[in-house]
């Protein structure tokens, strides 16, 4: 990105309160040359079919994962909320889809993260959506050399245990670069640090994501145990590879 794009980034992000989020998410988009793939456009209808539920998604990519969620299901859905790091949650005119939390999350009791929580719970029961990225941090290199989340955080699988709504599980394709990746294995704040320069090097990048079947509340209530209902909807997110139909958003 040019020094010239940079100051109009700014700019853009100065004077973002004169636009609607849809309009706002498009320029930004544009402006970093980067795209959205639905790769199964005709499951949107899953938004419209359920008055509430909550997406999990992985979280490759940081900041555009819940720009891109937003500008999705907000088309059909525009009271779509999600729990991100506190860094979107600054941005008008979108910071009204997003509920802050603590990106650095290493317990279930984490105290920080419980006004989220209680936020989005109270969300939820008015009979609004909700989108969740459960691992909290950004997709990282783990110990068998895959680019994956982290297992994800019990205090998120937990609050969509007991929320008893349809969970649809989102997948999105790809990864940062190698040297956000690299980063990470030193320290997860560095990588954090980094998330800004991830935003603006992604011209001409094609972000994809994949939309998978609503998971019912009654497969949900096959699972008594927390963990192991985690794993099964970070396994049911990560299944969802295969390639169909797609448009560009």
């Amino acid at each position: 990105m040019t020094a010239q794009e940079k100051i109009y980034a700014n700019s853009l992000l100065a004077q973002g309160r004169t636009q609607n989020d849809r309009e706002f998410l498009d320029e930004i988009f544009r402006l970093f040359g980067v795209k959205n793939v639905v790769e199964n456009p005709e499951n949107i209808h899953y938004f419209t079919d359920c008055k509430q539920f909550i997406t999990v998604s992985n979280h490759p990519y940081g900041t555009y994962d819940g720009m891109a969620l937003v500008r999705m299901i907000s088309e059909v859905r525009p009271d779509i909320k999600g729990l991100t790091n506190f860094v979107l949650s600054f941005i008008k005119p979108i910071s009204n889809h997003f509920i802050p939390v603590n990106p650095f999350q290493k317990s279930t009791t984490n105290k920080s993260s419980l006004p989220g929580l209680r936020i989005a719970r109270k969300w939820l029961e008015e009979g609004h959506p909700l989108f969740f990225f459960p691992s909290g941090q950004v997709s990282h290199i783990d110990k068998h050399l895959y680019i994956r989340d982290r297992e994800w955080q019990l205090s998120s699988v937990k609050f969509i245990q007991k929320a008893k709504v349809p969970v649809i599980p989102i997948y999105f394709y790809g990864h940062n670069s190698w040297f956000f990746l690299l980063a990470g294995l030193i320290h997860p704040l560095i990588r954090s640090l980094l998330i800004s320069s991830e935003v603006v090097n992604k011209k001409g990048k094609i972000i994809r994501l994949r939309i998978g079947e609503p998971i019912s509340v009654e497969q949900q209530n096959q699972f008594k145990n927390s963990k192991s209902y985690g794993k099964f909807l970070y396994n049911k997110t990560y299944e969802l590879k295969d390639s169909n139909s797609s448009r560009s958003i």
